[in-house]
């Protein structure tokens, strides 16, 4: 709630996060696996893969970021970005060529609007007591919608990206002998979370620091 206030830069809570996204996977690495850990992670052709992964993740915040300063209601924020479910199933249908029943789609629209509805009904209740949820204009604009909907579609593409890394590396464990063939998620974390951070703060430091402000 106090993170989307007019005083407050939303990009350094996003960077702050990443930041100790990135601290905490490599500590659980290194505790973890050791020296190991720190070969398989700063491997050059490990940390490149996740390149374009992290820039479409740190795109996405980007967006989102901008829809908070359009002056979107976190409510419309909430319920536009969980189009990314039906979304990314609809992305993983085209990539990975997965079937989905009738009842698979019936059950994902389902929880949809369970969750629509369950956010309205909080919110409602936490900002107006209970009575009619009423948002100004500036609160449900068209440009921080947009901005909501390109967030989502990047980050559906990302993720999709990510999987589709992850199940080649397993493939190429499965086959493969060695420790270094392993299949390490934690490892595949700590390489996007660094470049995330690089990229997040680097955005940061041009806004705050370079960007004039009006």
């Amino acid at each position: 709630e106090f993170a989307v206030l007019p005083t407050v830069n939303t990009l350094s809570i996003f960077v702050c996060a990443d930041v100790f996204s990135m601290l905490l996977a490599l500590t659980v690495s290194f505790a973890i696996e050791g020296r190991w850990a720190c070969r398989q992670i700063f491997s050059p052709h490990g940390l490149w893969q996740f390149l374009g992964i992290s820039v479409l993740f740190s795109a996405a915040l980007g967006f989102n970021t901008l829809a908070y300063q359009t002056g979107l209601s976190p409510t419309v924020n909430s319920l536009v970005g969980k189009t990314y479910l039906p979304l990314s199933a609809v992305v993983a249908v085209v990539v990975f060529r997965r079937v989905y029943g009738v009842l698979e789609w019936l059950s994902l629209s389902m929880m949809m609007l369970g969750i629509g509805a369950f956010v309205l009904l909080r919110d409602r209740c936490h900002i107006n007591h209970c009575a009619q949820l009423k948002l100004t204009h500036s609160q449900e604009n068209y440009t921080g919608i947009l901005a909501v909907l390109i967030s989502v579609t990047v980050s559906s593409l990302a993720s999709t990206w990510t999987e589709k890394i992850y199940k080649y590396r397993h493939i190429q464990a499965a086959t493969s002998r060695g420790r270094d063939a392993e299949n390490r998620y934690i490892i595949y974390r700590a390489q996007m979370d660094i470049w995330s951070s690089l990229i997040l703060s680097a955005a940061w430091v041009l806004q705050v620091g370079l960007i004039p402000r009006g």
